[in-house]
């Protein structure tokens, strides 16, 4: 019965503060043979307001048999004499990424407003860690229907579901635009909401806008700035916890006679 009692304290007390074990080989990604593939990408000039970007824009393919996270994507500049111009890097906005997964990468360069897209080359490289971790994912595409607006965007409008049990925070959806071949065309990105309850719809519209094109295929995905535990959920965690320690401290005092 005691040998019983302290089991049950501390597996109660474990499922609480959880036992972390870290991934015993993490692996980068500029020496493995193997790792995720750049699918394509493209270039241009955006512009916002007084202020001129470089933008490359591409998407990932995670190509290994196992997850993978902390991706960052390398953009590295020249100009046509081959002159370092500068670096830039970004993180991608999914933290984990299955096998097979995709998602896009956008990465800015500031440059003068005289600058021509043909003034500029640029070297592509990322890095990862592989993960035994699994993404969290609780919300849902319900419907989507595109469409081509009357100023020649291609327009998505649907629902997005929350089928979890944790309350979402700033969700939105990315989606990458595809031609024929495969190729990526452009990426756009639409806010859906600032908070989702569980079994609560929302609706979205996304719009290509700036990029006026009719792309043959594309793919969503929702993006979640983080999760909550729901409160009753945490009065739960908190009664398992005292629990567990009161069955430790029960078995402690009759061990050693306190």
């Amino acid at each position: 019965m005691k040998e019983k009692a302290l089991i049950t304290g501390l597996v109660c007390i474990s499922l609480i503060i959880g036992i972390h074990v870290p991934d015993l080989n993490p692996l980068a990604t500029s020496t493995q043979e193997e790792q995720p593939q750049i699918l394509s990408h493209i270039s241009y000039l955006e512009s916002v307001g007084n202020v001129t970007f470089f933008v490359v824009v591409g998407a990932i393919e995670n190509t290994l048999k196992t997850n993978i996270k902390d991706v960052n994507v390398t953009a590295t500049f020249y100009d046509l004499d081959d002159a370092l111009i500068g670096t830039r890097a970004t993180p991608l906005e999914l933290a984990i990424l299955k096998p097979n997964q995709r998602v896009p990468f956008k990465i800015y360069l500031l440059v003068n407003s005289t600058a021509a897209a043909t003034d500029i080359n640029y070297e592509l490289s990322l890095e990862f860690v592989e993960t035994t971790e699994e993404p969290i994912e609780e919300l849902v595409i319900l419907n989507q229907t595109p469409s081509i607006d009357s100023d020649g965007y291609h327009i998505i409008t649907g629902e997005v579901q929350h089928k979890g049990s944790m309350t979402a925070y700033a969700v939105k959806l990315v989606c990458i635009y595809y031609d024929s071949e495969g190729n990526v065309l452009a990426v756009s990105h639409a806010d859906v909401s600032a908070v989702m309850d569980p079994d609560e719809t929302s609706p979205f519209e996304l719009s290509s806008k700036p990029h006026k094109i009719q792309p043959m295929s594309y793919e969503l995905l929702i993006i979640v700035g983080r999760y909550r535990q729901i409160p009753i959920q945490n009065y739960l965690r908190l009664l398992v916890l005292v629990v567990g320690i009161v069955l430790l401290i029960t078995y402690l005092k009759k061990r050693r006679g306190w």
